[in-house]
């Protein structure tokens, strides 16, 4: 009895000191994520906020722990200095440090630890960035991945402060620390976070979310979605892109349910984590649910690993029609597919629960957030142009890059760059990125489209469709397949072909004249690298933590 007992007087004494520092608080009513966080986790002081590998935070000990590493790092800080890095895995540590910095009234700039050193260092500049939250990694894959980039930043730039926040003395010094017990001003329309894109479309430029943008989407997720105390959220979508951070960290640790954050995707440990944890709501990108329902397939009884399961949703990247009908096959769930974009918050549109998803769409706007579609002169489009976002979810524009921003920006429209059209009952279809639309003979053609079909052959487990220069149609369309098994007599492309045309899946000019088998690398938040597949970079080096 004499741990439990430990266990026990610890558990109460943290419950005790947080109700003690919730009565010297006064958060307010109101749009701002410090204040909400507040709230949250004096109201649930005993319940599990996070769950990692198998150690539990109760958000007593979660708000304790933020309080006093912002306690400790108050005077640290300059007085102009407004931002702050964050260079962590999915972790406990993230979630503290991430509303350590709101309680500051910082803006938090989490940094993609899955790109190159010298990116990552191009980003802090970017950023302006003086001091950085991170940790001394363990040895293994964790130390390959981070301790290069922060030795790089820690020689390229020497003035940087670089706090590894679980290094020999500072644990200790945070614990000393007291805690912060003041709150900043209830001002919902300065920055809460610079989300920096991915890249996929070129350099990354910092998104600046304001408090007001992620409560308005979070309200509205809550709404649609339906977020409960007891639900348990696998937390593996990174933390730095705006998919995990508003639907993984925010919605579950601002409505009293419990994250469960993992540091990297890997099929094995997601599908055990599933089962072990009964996880309720399952966050991925497509290309973790077609490599889960690959591993899961192979496995004899997982598709009771899948009995706790509520809710499974789908965003950041075109869901394959074959993807949905795997994981039904396998779960007996639906996937709720959704489309966002880091400078809405991240959601525009979902597949609400409770009505069976329409394949092939994105489901209808959130409640507060108005679409149009639009032709290219910026009026209302007969049939499918590009889409424009407006509503309180809205970015203000990106950190220092008025030209970009005044071009995504449009009397308060953003412009997404995405194609889509309605279909009959008003949900949203998207059609491709506006740049990467493949016109053959005078049509176009969208690369979902193709990559959709393509994906249906059962020996193709992931695909692109690209561009190319054509003498005869102007473009035509160049195919890069991951393969899986033999390879097919006669060549991949006539394989492919041979596949689409018995299938009657595409309109002939849609049909590649090439296909080529090679490994497609991947950004970090898991959408295809299309820059590197069209030769204009290197791919982004990143890898794992898990697994």
């Amino acid at each position: 009895m004499g741990d439990t007992d430990g266990v026990f007087r610890l558990s109460f004494v943290v419950q005790l000191a947080g109700r003690l520092l919730g009565w010297r608080l006064r958060p307010q009513e109101g749009d701002h994520l410090a204040h909400l966080f507040v709230r949250s986790w004096t109201t649930h002081l005993s319940r599990i906020a996070l769950n990692e590998e198998g150690q539990s935070t109760t958000y007593a000990r979660l708000g304790l722990g933020a309080h006093k590493l912002a306690g400790w790092l108050a005077p640290q800080l300059s007085a102009d200095e407004d931002r702050v890095g964050i260079l962590l895995p999915n972790s406990t540590g993230f979630a503290v440090a991430f509303f350590a910095l709101q309680l500051l009234g910082k803006t938090a700039v989490p940094l993609n630890y899955g790109l190159a050193p010298k990116e990552v260092e191009g980003v802090v500049r970017d950023a302006g960035l003086s001091t950085l939250l991170t940790f001394a990694p363990p040895p293994g894959r964790a130390t390959n991945l981070f301790g290069s980039t922060i030795d790089h930043l820690a020689s390229a730039l020497p003035s940087l402060r670089i706090h590894r926040l679980n290094d020999a003395s500072t644990p200790q010094s945070i614990r000393k620390a007291p805690p912060l017990i003041t709150l900043p001003l209830l001002d919902a329309s300065t920055p809460a976070a610079f989300i920096y894109t991915s890249g996929s479309t070129g350099k990354p430029k910092g998104v600046m979310l304001t408090h007001a943008n992620l409560v308005a989407n979070l309200r509205d997720l809550e709404q649609v979605l339906g977020f409960r105390k007891d639900d348990r959220i696998l937390g593996v979508l990174p933390l730095f892109h705006s998919f995990g951070l508003t639907a993984g960290l925010l919605a579950s640790l601002l409505s009293g349910a419990m994250l469960l954050p993992l540091p990297a995707f890997h099929p094995r440990v997601v599908l055990e984590t599933i089962k072990a944890q009964s996880i309720t709501l399952l966050e991925l990108v497509p290309s973790m649910y077609r490599s889960l329902i690959s591993f899961a397939e192979k496995r004899k009884g997982a598709p009771e690993a899948f009995s706790s399961l509520r809710l499974a949703v789908a965003g950041g990247a075109p869901l394959p029609h074959e993807t949905m009908e795997r994981f039904k096959a396998l779960t007996g769930q639906p996937i709720h597919e959704g489309y966002g974009a880091s400078e809405t918050s991240p959601v525009i549109a979902f597949n609400p629960p409770g009505i069976p998803p329409e394949p092939g769409t994105v489901g209808f706007p959130l409640p507060s957030v108005h679409v149009e579609i639009r032709d290219d002169e910026g009026r209302p489009a007969k049939e499918d142009g590009e889409i424009w976002v407006q509503g309180p979810n809205v970015f203000g524009g990106y950190y220092n890059r008025p030209k970009e921003s005044s071009e995504a920006l449009v009397d308060g429209w953003y412009r997404t760059g995405d194609r889509g059209r309605w279909d009959q009952g008003g949900r949203l279809i998207i059609c491709g990125r506006t740049k990467r639309m493949i016109i053959v003979g005078g049509e176009n053609v969208y690369p979902a489209e193709v990559e959709d079909a393509v994906l249906r052959h059962p020996q193709v487990v992931q695909a692109v469709a690209l561009g190319q220069p054509d003498t005869i149609t102007g473009e035509s369309i160049r195919l890069v397949v991951e393969w899986e098994g033999d390879l097919p007599q006669g060549g991949p492309t006539v394989s492919v072909l041979s596949f689409l045309r018995n299938g009657e899946l595409l309109a002939p000019y849609k049909m590649p004249k090439v296909v080529k088998i090679a490994p497609i690398p991947l950004l970090p938040t898991g959408k295809p690298d299309i820059p590197a597949l069209l030769g204009n970079r290197d791919p982004i080096a990143h890898g794992g933590l898990a697994g």
